[in-house]
């Protein structure tokens, strides 16, 4: 699958005190300027590999496409049947020539995702569209999420939102839910135009995942070349979603930029693979500099545990593609000459049975 990575700081209020005093208020002003304020957590981050994160699972999901039982599990490269706990919406809203539909939304233990669909009359957009959300609301209490992360799928139109959360950030039982999303673009000054603002309300009926999640001791060490130790504490994970829990001694985050612009990224990920060749590829979502804790959830991939016999754990350092300020990609060639020895460098690797006989 290719999923292009649109994570511009500013645009999708990563800063939880400014994201509170704007969510479900109107666009104010047109345009807003890219890092304009990014004092923001640590977690999130501008430029993302897309190609790479992709192209890794390519050959798998190609074999099995057949086999996924929603759009969003497809996305998630998760061959689980979801549709339990998926509530299919299908609900469709206009405005200011902008025609979106919220098709599916998946909130599992570790994050609220919405698969949406977007169209747009002639000459509404000039620059490079796109979507995040707005506010998220569940039985009436506001969510304050980890990062937003908007995620455009290989057609055009198509999107997938996900919001990750801390554990009991939502409550155990679920009635409602509310999703405000906006439907923005880029221009090629930095510049993003808010276009039009939706706000879908639903009931939710579908079985609670997050009564059924399991815990995972790992007690496993791994290090970079330069020093800097992951002790992976455990895998916290469901039918839909996996979370690591790790303590880090030393920083991992790089950081760009000086003052009100300075802005950090995490490039390490985990990447698991069982017994049967099933992977999952997991993504910091969260950092505390003050405990030195980092979570890791599963970006794609089906979580196995309970069916594996081992897991091979390697830590990895991804290498970023940088995209242009309207989310030009450079070419699957010019990528390969960027990175003859490919996106990913594996620093350290250790192997964690499962069964024992």
């Amino acid at each position: 699958m290719n999923r292009k990575h649109f994570e511009l700081l500013e645009a999708l209020q990563c800063a939880d005190d400014t994201f509170v005093e704007t969510a479900g208020q109107p666009w104010n002003g047109k345009k807003k300027r890219i890092l304009e304020s990014a004092g923001v957590r640590a977690a999130c981050m501008l430029l993302v590999a897309a190609a790479g994160l992709g192209g890794i699972f390519h050959e798998q999901v190609a074999a099995a496409i057949s086999s996924f039982t929603t759009q969003i599990a497809r996305w998630l490269g998760n061959e689980n049947d979801l549709r339990p706990y998926t509530e299919v919406i299908n609900e469709k809203q206009t405005e200011n020539g902008v025609t979106m539909t919220l098709r599916e939304v998946l909130i599992d233990a570790s994050s609220i995702n919405a698969a949406i669909d977007v169209s747009w009359e002639d000459g509404v957009v000039t620059g490079r569209p796109w979507v995040y959300y707005g506010a998220i609301y569940v039985n009436g209490e506001y969510v304050d999420t980890l990062m937003l992360r908007s995620y455009e799928m290989e057609a055009e139109g198509q999107y997938v939102l996900s919001a990750p959360y801390q554990e009991g950030a939502v409550p155990q039982e679920i009635e409602n839910a509310e999703l405000m999303i906006r439907f923005v673009q880029t221009q090629e000054d930095n510049t993003i135009d808010g276009i039009a603002d939706f706000d879908f309300a639903f009931e939710t009926s579908g079985e609670n995942i997050r009564e059924q999640i399991m815990t995972l001791p790992v007690d496993r060490t791994l290090k970079t070349e330069d020093g800097i130790v992951f002790h992976v504490q455990d895998i916290a994970y469901t039918e839909a979603s996996a979370r690591v829990h790790v303590q880090m001694e030393g920083d991992p985050r790089t950081f760009y930029g000086e003052g009100e612009e300075r802005y950090s990224e995490i490039y390490y990920r985990l990447d698991m693979t069982d017994d049967k060749g099933n992977r999952m590829l997991f993504e910091a979502v969260d950092y505390d500099e003050k405990t030195g804790a980092l979570v890791l959830d599963c970006a794609y991939g089906t979580p196995t545990v309970d069916t594996a016999e081992y897991l091979d754990i390697e830590l990895a350092e991804y290498s970023t593609v940088p995209v242009s300020a309207i989310g030009e990609e450079p070419s699957g060639e010019e990528i390969a000459e960027q990175f003859p020895d490919g996106l990913s460098k594996i620093l350290d690797e250790t192997r964690l049975p499962l069964k024992t006989e």
